[in-house]
């Protein structure tokens, strides 16, 4: 997708305010066109956001036709392992979490493509970037409160951002804090400014999407101090309040009647029922005790054919990628036995039989998009050339120059129904006279092994929440990120890392970030197998809710009604 450069229209100014929240029906529309203009056209997307917010008669029957009231059903397939956003990454936890909290800013709901043009306020009502891009200042909402009532000021975003940069003992290498390391200081002039001060160069297009994530939660600064137990308890500013959580059956959210977004939520609550059995999540759906489902590829066809119309199928790209992380131990941490073990597996294969052919090939950026490799050149790195049998012996002669003997012994951990991701990987190491047992763990486990490095492989599926090489590569793969799980330490890659992370212009900070790849990706830090397309099935009673390229940053349900 070469062709593609959602860049080409943006405008920055000193003062962004891309639009107000709250959009239904026709504002809601007006919105979605945001998302998909032609590349070419030069029109200036704020102007854009501004036409799309002011049409008010259209609005205002929009809005008459919504109905209050009801509560929505949604699942997940396991229990969420802690409720701190700050320290998660699985979906498991941002699914029954962001509901609760909001962000500086916000990815629109309306788009379902993430890309800088659609960023919102969220808790900033607007911000203003100083002509270097080394200062934001972020002016805040005034009538927000917290759940508990504390009022929300800007002390409390402070104490969340610098929570995650410079974490406490109890919260363990929080996945966004590689993210926001830029930050210098943070200074509150008063209850509702906020102004951030950069270390260094950053590249104002990073900056936002960064905080837009739907992972960026402001927890208040008193429960911070207090030492709250963010890993068991809710207390945030969102439309939603928690209520209750039952290990294994259910979780249950009220509506907040306080909430600061003027006639938000529209719904009285919201209720998440965890269901690890995917027959039975696929019946519960289809018996309409579901609203919103992301249904497996190899059930979407008998769904759709069971429901018909009554129900809409929501595709997308996906910011989701499975692959295999080595163990930081040997022989695991050697680069002759990763790209041996990158050789032996073939890629297609792998999107055949675990996802039913519903993936595509990619490098560390998502496959297909606007900052990632073309397969082809891909497959002009070691460990990624089109597999062949031929491979297998070029593998086995790198095995051998490593000492690794002809028969080799381990353990691969697996996540709760992931199995199939792992029992693939099996298959294809014992080509090489790797044998290696399924060793399954519970999520919340399996979660703690992988972060305390606790294994010899782990074939995975990760997901991040924003297409940036800043927040990837800080996540993922510079040394000593959060999920550089293999521990790999490259000084190149961390120089060109910054390089691009303080570019300014668009076009060559593309072409750096493929550099970036091409030095990276040969590393294995991770072996890439493939990334997934994804799609959210919903009954159409379902009203304004748009299914998103990252599931992170659109479960938050304020603006979501019933027609019923």
């Amino acid at each position: 997708m070469d062709e593609v450069n959602y860049w080409r229209t943006r405008r920055w100014s000193r003062r962004t305010v891309l639009r107000s929240t709250g959009l239904t029906g026709a504002g809601l529309a007006a919105a979605a066109l945001l998302g998909c203009g032609s590349d070419d056209d030069g029109g200036d997307p704020t102007a854009a956001a501004t036409t799309a917010s002011s049409g008010t008669a259209a609005s205002t029957e929009a809005v008459s036709a919504v109905k209050k009231g009801g509560r929505i059903q949604l699942l997940q397939n396991g229990d969420p392992p802690t409720f701190d956003q700050h320290g998660s990454s699985t979906t498991y936890t941002n699914y029954v979490t962001s509901l609760a909290y909001n962000q500086l800013v916000k990815n629109d709901p309306a788009v379902g493509e993430e890309n800088p043009e659609a960023i919102l306020p969220d808790l900033a009502t607007e911000w203003e970037v100083s002509p270097d891009g080394q200062q934001y200042t972020f002016h805040l909402v005034q009538n927000a409160k917290y759940h508990d009532g504390t009022p929300f000021v800007a002390a409390d975003a402070k104490a969340s951002l610098e929570r995650q940069k410079d974490p406490p003992e109890t919260l363990v290498n929080p996945p966004r804090g590689a993210q926001i390391q830029w930050i210098g200081s943070i200074d509150t002039p008063d209850d509702y400014t906020l102004v951030i001060n950069a270390n260094r160069p950053v590249s104002t297009l990073s900056v936002l999407p960064i905080m837009a994530q739907g992972w960026m939660a402001n927890y208040s600064k008193k429960d911070i101090d207090a030492g709250f137990d963010f890993r068991t308890q809710v207390n945030g500013t969102g439309p939603y309040r928690f209520v209750s959580y039952q290990n294994g059956a259910k979780v249950v959210y009220d509506k907040n009647p306080d909430y600061f977004v003027a006639d938000r939520p529209h719904l009285d609550g919201v209720d998440i029922f965890i269901v690890p059995d995917a027959a039975s999540r696929d019946a519960n759906f289809q018996g309409g005790k579901i609203d919103v489902y992301a249904p497996g590829f190899e059930s979407l066809n008998t769904i759709q054919q069971a429901l018909g119309d009554k129900v809409e199928t929501m595709p997308t790209n996906g910011y989701g990628f499975s692959v295999l992380n080595y163990g930081a131990r040997e022989p695991w941490t050697d680069l002759r036995v990763r790209q041996a073990v990158a050789m032996a597996h073939n890629r297609q294969a792998a999107i055949d039989t675990v996802v039913f052919g519903d993936g595509r090939l990619g490098g560390y950026m998502s496959g297909g998009a606007y900052w990632s490799l073309s397969d082809a050149e891909l497959q002009e790195l070691p460990g990624y050339e089109p597999f062949t049998d031929s491979l297998i012996g070029e593998a086995r002669k790198l095995l051998d120059a490593a000492g690794v003997p002809a028969q080799l012994e381990g353990t691969i951990l697996t996540r709760l129904g992931s199995e199939n991701l792992s029992l693939f990987t099996q298959d294809q190491l014992k080509k090489l006279g790797i044998n290696v047992a399924l060793d399954v763990q519970e999520t919340a486990t399996a979660y703690d092994n992988l972060t305390k490095r606790n294994f010899d492989l782990a074939p995975w599926g990760h997901a991040y929440a924003v297409d940036d090489p800043d927040a990837v590569f800080s996540e993922f793969y510079i040394t000593g990120a959060p999920r550089n799980y293999s521990e790999v330490d490259a000084p190149e890659v961390d120089d060109l890392f910054l390089k691009q992370s303080m570019e300014q212009d668009p076009e060559t900070r593309r072409e750096l970030v493929k550099d970036l790849q091409r030095l990276a990706v040969p590393l294995h830090g991770k072996t890439m197998m493939y990334w997934s397309n994804g799609r959210e099935t919903k009954w159409k009673r379902v009203q304004d809710y748009v299914a998103h390229t990252s599931t992170y940053n659109n479960r938050r349900w304020q603006d979501t009604w019933l027609d019923v």
